[in-house]
């Protein structure tokens, strides 16, 4: 309820909703991480799953126009992949 009030109260901010919502997504994903074809190193937070979703959009600009979930998809299956 306080991160909803303050999103009210500040005139409807998305910045503070993006990046919750990236947040979210990142640790969604970390969560079906071995079912989604990715392996989380061990004590892996999610904070450390946004960083690595930002440096592979950064590093693939190209790709920035693609579902946001399916992007970090892709930059968590890239970072940690199973087996290795």
């Amino acid at each position: 309820m306080p991160g909803c009030r303050k999103y009210v109260m500040t005139n409807y901010n998305n910045e503070g909703f993006m990046s919750g919502y990236c947040l979210g997504v990142v640790a969604t994903l970390m969560g079906f991480g071995r079912v989604m074809g990715f392996c989380l190193p061990p004590g892996a937070t999610p904070n450390q799953g946004v960083r690595v979703v930002v440096q592979f959009i950064d590093a693939h600009p190209e790709r920035q126009n693609e579902l946001f979930y399916q992007l970090a998809t892709g930059a968590l299956l890239a970072a940690w992949p199973c087996g290795r």
